[in-house]
């Protein structure tokens, strides 16, 4: 005959083997369950996600076609306000057509400037008075009295052939035009539209009207402009 302790161990066994079955169970619905979810979120596992959405942060205006989350560059030039208009010779032939110019112009020039008004005369015989400097001294260019920020044009088709910052007349720009002709525009705002080895157009915006000229910082707004002849500074006026 069976004892009762024989019963007893033999029905502890059954029911320690269903537990682990049933816990074996569970194991294999949740691995199943893990799996589904996995597939239907598109493949990611664990610690893919973007639970910060930097993907729409590398995108702020939403444009430029991508997938949400695909990394777009960032155009500075929208971020950073100018009041100058930025032509660049490289750009396109309708963003870089010619502008035409105010005042008047001989044999096809434009003049750097839309200004009538001449704050300085071209003068290497005559000295004339600096209030900056308090004494008399020769003028190798011309004066164009405009507010700040004028827009500054090339006078003529050509190469730039130097961007710099004079330590007398600030920010500079001069462009040669062949024949041994050469323009230099000085006092100006920005150096950042054209670079050296740019080919610029007749008309073309080059910079702006500033107050960086040090020998010339308590006249009033203007453009300093000269032109230069096989070497040597010729007046202006001859050509405006």
């Amino acid at each position: 005959m069976r004892s009762k302790n024989t019963d007893t161990y033999e029905s502890q066994n059954r029911s320690f083997r269903y537990t682990l079955l049933a816990i074996l169970g569970v194991l294999i619905v949740v691995a199943i369950l893990a799996y589904a979810m996995r597939s239907m979120n598109g493949g990611n596992t664990p610690g893919t996600q973007d639970p910060m959405n930097l993907g729409a942060m590398e995108n702020p205006t939403g444009t430029g076609g991508g997938q949400p989350g695909d990394r777009q560059d960032v155009n500075v030039s929208q971020q950073v306000p100018s009041d100058i208009p930025s032509v660049d010779s490289r750009d396109t032939a309708e963003d870089s057509a010619p502008t035409e110019g105010g005042g008047s112009a001989k044999d096809g020039w434009t003049p750097p400037v839309e200004s009538s008004k001449i704050l300085k005369e071209f003068s290497t015989e005559t000295p004339v008075y600096s209030k900056t400097l308090e004494q008399y001294v020769v003028h190798t260019g011309m004066d164009f009295e405009v507010p700040a920020d004028t827009q500054v044009k090339a006078v003529r088709e050509g190469t730039v052939t130097a961007v710099y910052e004079d330590d007398t007349m600030g920010i500079t720009i001069e462009i040669d035009h062949g024949n041994g002709l050469k323009s230099k525009y000085a006092n100006l705002s920005t150096m950042e539209m054209v670079e050296e080895g740019d080919v610029v157009k007749q008309g073309q915006v080059i910079s702006g009207v500033g107050n960086t000229a040090l020998f010339e910082t308590l006249d009033p707004e203007h453009l300093h402009f000269e032109l230069w002849k096989d070497g040597q500074t010729v007046d202006p006026a001859e050509f405006f």
